[in-house]
């Protein structure tokens, strides 16, 4: 694997390179400055937080944008990712999740990702 996932613990890029590998537990931080971002809802057309994606909602005649806290935008990317009940830590702005090499590489081209380190404590 080369230098284009700094996220990436060095002791996960063997098993990253990998084929068909069984899935490993890992725990994925969300990046430091986007875990600092708030939430919030804002109307159309102001400016959204660097790391938000938004959803539009229609109520009534009025459009609005509803933008998701960082870990809820890493917690549907785990989903999108088909990533089987990931456990979320919200004091530590992380999940732990079993994830197969696959889904590791795209967690960590993910710019919502900060670091994802081999889990070793917590259980999914």
């Amino acid at each position: 694997m080369n230098a284009t996932f700094p996220t990436l613990d060095p002791s996960l890029r063997q098993f990253a390179d990998a084929a068909n590998q069984e899935p490993i537990s890992v725990i994925v931080e969300v990046v430091a400055d986007a875990a600092n971002a708030p939430y919030a809802i804002v109307r159309k057309g102001l400016p959204v937080a660097k790391h938000e994606r938004t959803t539009i909602e229609e109520r009534g005649t009025r459009t609005q944008t509803k933008t998701r806290s960082p870990m809820d935008q890493l917690e549907l990317l785990l989903k999108n990712l088909n990533v089987p009940n990931p456990v979320r830590l919200d004091s530590a702005e992380s999940f732990v999740a079993r994830v197969n090499p696959d889904q590791l590489k795209e967690l960590a081209g993910s710019d919502l990702v900060g670091k994802i380190r081999p889990n070793r404590q917590h259980h999914t």
